[in-house]
C-alpha cells in the first residue's frame, strides 16, 4: 500500500484578507517594525473552512474565519 499525500491550495476571502491584514499591522505595532513572520492553519470541515493565522514571535494566534461562506 501507498500513501499518497495530496497538495490542497487554500484562498482567502475579501474579508479574511481584510482579518489578515488587521492582525499583521498588529503584530508589526507590538514588534515595533520588527519583521512579522505570519503562519496559517487550514481546517476543512463538511461546511466550510476554518481559517487561523498566527505569528510567531509573538505566538498570538487568530481565527480569521469568514462564516458568511459557510
Amino acid at each position: 500500500m501507498y500513501n499518497y499525500r495530496t497538495m490542497t491550495q487554500f484562498t482567502l476571502t475579501e474579508l479574511e484578507e481584510r482579518r489578515k491584514e488587521k492582525f499583521y499591522k498588529k503584530c508589526k505595532k507590538k514588534l515595533k517594525g520588527g519583521n512579522v513572520n505570519l503562519y496559517y492553519k487550514f481546517f476543512p470541515t463538511g461546511i466550510g473552512t476554518v481559517v487561523i493565522i498566527g505569528c510567531e514571535k509573538l505566538r498570538l494566534e487568530k481565527d480569521i474565519t469568514d462564516l458568511n461562506n459557510w
